[in-house]
């Protein structure tokens, strides 16, 4: 395979090139990011979560992109699990009221 940014030849199993560091799948990556962030805007956190999981496959480890998604995914997972734990407690978050001190203002 030949890198698209160096022209060097990088092995098949490569992730990104050894010369330029260009990622080798940067389009498929930029294709899932977008189906992201399209399924966070209507609320499909775990389809968001699987498509993020995907982009983790294609991505080296020690690159600034697979801690931000690990991140990512660590913050739906605590999403999923408050909510969760929630539904477990009845499923209804208490009413906001305003502390009776605060309305003689």
């Amino acid at each position: 395979m030949i890198c698209s940014g160096c022209h060097q030849e990088i092995a098949e199993s490569e992730l990104s090139c050894p010369q330029c560091s260009r990622l080798v799948h940067g389009a498929e990556l930029e294709e899932l990011a977008q189906r992201a962030r399209a399924s966070w805007r209507v609320g499909r956190f775990t389809e968001e979560r699987a498509l993020w999981e995907l982009s983790l496959r294609l991505l080296p480890q020690d690159t600034v992109q697979f801690r931000s998604i690990q991140a990512r995914i660590h913050e739906l997972d605590e999403q999923a699990a408050a909510a969760s734990a929630s539904s477990r407690a009845g499923g209804r978050k208490r009413r906001w009221e305003p502390d009776p001190f605060w309305s003689c203002f």
